[in-house]
């Protein structure tokens, strides 16, 4: 449904007014009684606020412009509509062709529990994201839709060889493996992640591998543990800048974040490495610029740019739709800063087309 917001007739004898500013963007979540824009009328600058909460879907007039009494300055839609950027459609049959091998050999993805927008390009594709771990993490970050427990349950000792099967029957040429945290093992959960990428190289020896591992508690040895099993990519995402990590991710620190990657080269120099961050939980083009510079500071190789989409109610509030143009912002901001390969989009996530990331990255590291 979509809602149009007239040029109010703020004065008797008003049939024009300046529209000053926009105060909400669009792309941009708002609630009753937030300003949305401003509009001068002789020479008084009036501030127009929302009736009912919203989304701004389109500004019909710019900054500067005269707009008669009546006409359509945006449209709006419902706080829970999405952007049309943001749709996305299903191929069925392959969706089920992919979970059936996932289900056979008894695996999660963080495709499912994460409820990943990609999932119908990405299983269309016959490529997923294995979760190994548990399908229940020990943290309780507001942005994921992950379930949290404190009591995860043992590891399945098998579950690196159903992983390496699950490659091959899928015919992966880049497979990709991730994990939930797991605070309640001292190595958090790096050994099990070695041994996986041994498997599936074992198994699968042209597929090259992908782990988007947890900060691993900030132990070292346990970074040398993973690294030694020899992954083509090592993932760990900063998620967000420094000043959001206390209120969205508070048992997570930023620094021990940076230090994967920092210490990732260190241990393994040609090992390429990757983070992402997502926008849209009220965070500056300031923060972000500083975030970037951080991460390029690691000597990190590959950046992911995502919409943070606010899995309920629950989680940390939704801000502000981004939109594609904005993501192209970010995107040449990242590549003039240094970064080998970048990927900005609505719909990115970390693993999305990883194996066209790891190609150009690689080149350009030769």
């Amino acid at each position: 449904m979509t809602i149009h917001i007239k040029m109010p007739k703020l004065l008797p004898n008003m049939e024009m007014g300046k529209l000053v500013a926009w105060v909400v963007d669009e792309g941009e979540v708002f609630e009753a009684g937030d300003p949305l824009y401003e509009v001068e009328t002789d020479k008084v600058v009036n501030i127009i606020e929302a009736e009912m909460d919203g989304l701004m879907m389109k500004h019909r007039y710019e900054e500067g412009d005269d707009v008669p009494v009546g006409a359509i300055v945006a449209e709006v839609g419902p706080r829970s509509s999405k952007p049309d950027w943001l749709r996305v459609s299903y191929n069925g049959s392959a969706i089920k062709n992919v979970a059936n091998i996932l289900e056979e050999n008894r695996l999660t993805t963080v495709c499912e529990e994460a409820n990943c927008p990609n999932i119908g390009e990405c299983f269309g594709n016959n490529t997923a994201t294995f979760m190994i771990m548990g399908e229940k993490c020990t943290r309780g970050c507001k942005f994921c839709n992950i379930e949290r427990t404190a009591r995860p349950g043992q590891l399945d000792p098998l579950e690196p060889i159903r992983v390496a099967d699950a490659v091959r029957k899928m015919k992966l040429e880049h497979a990709v493996v991730t994990q939930v945290a797991r605070d309640d093992l001292k190595d958090g959960g790096a050994a099990h992640m070695a041994e996986t990428v041994r498997q599936i190289r074992e198994i699968n020896p042209e597929t090259t591998i992908e782990v988007l591992i947890s900060d691993l508690r900030g132990s070292y040895e346990a970074l040398e543990d993973v690294l030694a099993a020899d992954p083509d990519v090592l993932n760990h995402n900063m998620e967000m800048p420094k000043e959001w990590y206390r209120k969205v991710q508070p048992q997570c620190n930023y620094e021990q974040s940076l230090n994967v990657l920092r210490n990732s080269k260190k241990i393994s120099p040609n090992t390429l490495t990757k983070t992402g961050f997502m926008v849209g939980l009220g965070e500056s083009d300031e923060e972000i610029s500083n975030l970037m510079d951080d991460i390029l500071e690691t000597g990190c190789d590959i950046l992911t740019i995502n919409q943070y989409l606010q899995p309920s109610s629950e989680h940390h509030k939704l801000v502000r739709y981004v939109t594609p143009e904005k993501f192209n912002e970010y995107e040449e901001m990242a590549r003039e800063k240094g970064f080998k390969y970048v990927v900005a989009a609505p719909l990115v996530r970390s693993s999305y087309k990883a194996a066209e990331a790891f190609e150009h990255a690689k080149a350009k590291q030769a």
